[in-house]
């Protein structure tokens, strides 16, 4: 059973337990044939968290059309995986640049500049390497304000 995702939230179900984070920043550009979303989450968990940060970036998605409900923009990226030449990217930072990401963003809804979306993402452990890492997912779902590229996190 699927449970209502709170808005402006982010979960990281890592193997040692659920890590909740909270929208610190975030939102999406639009160009005439892409979108970049972003966001910047501050854990909201334990007294010294770790990580402190969760950071997620679709970059140049290529759209026909302006965002509209049921949209999926999908993408597989990171630091291992990004290729210069090709525009679309995806992005995730947890202290470290993950080495591979896959993002799935659905657009819920659109009202006026907001796009309501959920996030699922599967990536790099984010406190393990080696034999212990496991390969770690994040949900969230967030109301996601137009601004301008510059005002949002994109690492290239």
């Amino acid at each position: 059973m699927q449970t209502t995702l709170e808005i402006d939230t982010l979960t990281i179900h890592h193997q040692d337990g659920d890590l909740p984070y909270r929208l610190r920043n975030g939102g999406y550009s639009l160009t005439s044939d892409s979108i970049s979303i972003s966001i910047d989450c501050e854990a909201t968990g334990e007294d010294d968290p770790f990580p402190p940060s969760a950071l997620i970036c679709l970059e140049n998605c290529k759209i026909e059309h302006p965002p509209r409900a049921g949209d999926v923009l999908t993408c597989r990226g990171g630091m291992l995986v990004n290729d210069q030449d090709v525009p679309q990217r995806a992005w995730g930072y947890f202290t470290f640049h993950v080495d591979q990401i896959t993002q799935t963003w659905t657009v819920e809804s659109i009202e006026g500049d907001v796009i309501m979306a959920t996030l699922e993402a599967s990536h790099d452990d984010v406190n393990y390497y080696g034999d212990q890492a496991r390969e770690t997912t994040s949900r969230g779902r967030f109301a996601l304000h137009r601004r301008s590229l510059n005002e949002l996190w994109v690492p290239s």
